[in-house]
C-alpha cells in the first residue's frame, strides 16, 4: 500500500510538470513520418499543425442566433472576440459553415456553399448642362436618334448578368397655339456583341423605355408655359446575361411615338435652381464561382 502511495505521487508529479511545461511553451502536432527538416515552425505561434495528411477539425456547434452566444456561453461577458466554430445549424436564416464570434456576434468567414461572386460597374454616363437632343418622330426606317453620350463599350470579365439602369429625361417644347400637348416618347437601349472572331459577334439585345411628355399652359394663346411643362423621366432596369472577355457596345436610341406635330428634347435640363441629369449605368454580377 505504501509503494502504491509512492507511485501515485511520483506519477502526478510528473503529470504536473509535463503539463506546466505545455502550457509555457509552443507546441507543435505532427506525424511521426514527417522528416526533422522539413517541420515548420514560427516563433509567433503557439500552436502549429505539421501533418502532410491530416486536416484542423474545429469544434462543430448548433448556434441559435448570430446574435447569441449560446450554446458557448450564458452572456457576453463570457465569450471571447476572435473565437471560431463550424456551425451546424441550417434552418434559423442562415447557413452552416465557420463562423467567427467579433463585436457581439458571429460573423461568417466561409458558408457550406464556398462560393462567391464579383460585384463591379461598368458603365456610368451622364448628360452635361447644356446637352440636349432633338428627338424625330416614330418611322419605321430606324429606332430614333442615338444620344450620343451614352455610347459606351465595355468588356465582361467573367461569365456573368449585367445590370442596366437609365434615367432620361424628356421635355416638351410648347406651341403656343394651344393648350394642351401630350407625346409618347420612346427610347431603345441597344447593346451589341463586338467581339471578332466569335459566333455571337453582332448579336443585338434591345430594351425598352418610355415617357409621356406634356405640355399646358393657364390660357390658349399666351406665351408662359404653365407648371405642367417640367420634364418627364424615361427609366427602365433591366438585366441580360455577357460571356467572359466579350467585347460589347451600348447606345441608346430616342424618338417620338405619337405626336407628329410636337418637338420633343432629351437630355440634361435646368430650371430655376434645378438641374436634370439623363443617365445610365451598367452594373456586373459575376456567376457563382
Amino acid at each position: 500500500m505504501y509503494k502504491k502511495k509512492i507511485k501515485l505521487i511520483l506519477l502526478t508529479l510528473l503529470w504536473g510538470g509535463t503539463f506546466s511545461q505545455s502550457l509555457l511553451s509552443q507546441v507543435i502536432i505532427t506525424s511521426s513520418n514527417v522528416n526533422a527538416d522539413s517541420k515548420t515552425t514560427s516563433k509567433s505561434a503557439d500552436l502549429i499543425l505539421n501533418s502532410p495528411d491530416k486536416s484542423f477539425l474545429p469544434n462543430r456547434v448548433a448556434l441559435s442566433s448570430l446574435n447569441s452566444p449560446l450554446p458557448l456561453a450564458e452572456d457576453l461577458t463570457e465569450i471571447q472576440n476572435g473565437t471560431i466554430v463550424y456551425n451546424t445549424t441550417t434552418n434559423l436564416g442562415f447557413s452552416s459553415g465557420l463562423y467567427l464570434w467579433q463585436d457581439n456576434k458571429w460573423n461568417v468567414l466561409l458558408t457550406s456553399h464556398g462560393k462567391k461572386q464579383d460585384f463591379s460597374n461598368l458603365v456610368y454616363k451622364q448628360t452635361k448642362k447644356g446637352e440636349l437632343y432633338q428627338l424625330p418622330y416614330v418611322s419605321s426606317n430606324g429606332s430614333g436618334i442615338e444620344i450620343p453620350t451614352f455610347t459606351e463599350k465595355f468588356v465582361a470579365p467573367k461569365d456573368g448578368t449585367i445590370l442596366i439602369s437609365t434615367l432620361i429625361y424628356t421635355q416638351m417644347s410648347a406651341d403656343a397655339s394651344t393648350f394642351a400637348q401630350i407625346g409618347n416618347t420612346f427610347f431603345t437601349i441597344q447593346i451589341t456583341d463586338i467581339t471578332p472572331g466569335t459566333a455571337e459577334q453582332g448579336t443585338v439585345t434591345k430594351f425598352y423605355a418610355g415617357c409621356t411628355p406634356l405640355s399646358m399652359r393657364p390660357i390658349p394663346g399666351s406665351s408662359s408655359i404653365g407648371i405642367n411643362n417640367n420634364p418627364t423621366s424615361a427609366t427602365a432596369f433591366t438585366s441580360m446575361r455577357v460571356i467572359a472577355n466579350h467585347n460589347y457596345e451600348v447606345k441608346v436610341l430616342g424618338e417620338e411615338g405619337w405626336n407628329q406635330a410636337a418637338t420633343v428634347y432629351a437630355g440634361n435640363f435646368e430650371w430655376n435652381i434645378y438641374e436634370a441629369n439623363s443617365a445610365l449605368k451598367i452594373d456586373f454580377q459575376s456567376d457563382d464561382y
